[in-house]
């Protein structure tokens, strides 16, 4: 998960946001300029202040990689699947049912 915060924060200090009332509400001037100088990382706690006080959300904070998909071989028929978790060893129900019939 990456965070989003500094942009945001170098963003709303261009525009003049970044005055008394946010230092004071949401987190210290000097927190918030080791996080735009990039020796502080932003906390969950901050992001989620940061995000109430400016009203926007939280996910627009933070970045998301998306799952890894990796292709396997159902051990089967053969085929290539997208398993739905990492101990998938068959492409369907039906493989699984064939397989099982066919080992007893």
């Amino acid at each position: 998960m990456k965070s989003l915060v500094k942009t945001f924060l170098a963003h709303q200090k261009e525009l003049g946001a970044l005055n008394s009332d946010f230092y004071n509400q949401v987190i210290s001037e000097g927190r918030t300029k080791g996080i735009l100088k990039g020796t502080h990382g932003a906390s969950s706690r901050e992001i989620n202040r940061i995000a109430k006080y400016f009203n926007v959300p939280h996910s627009a904070l933070i970045e998301r990689k998306p799952p890894k998909l990796i292709d396997t071989i159902c051990e089967h028929c053969g085929e290539a699947f997208i398993p739905g978790n990492k101990k998938a060893k068959y492409c369907s129900d039906r493989c699984r049912n064939r397989a099982f019939r066919a080992n007893n």
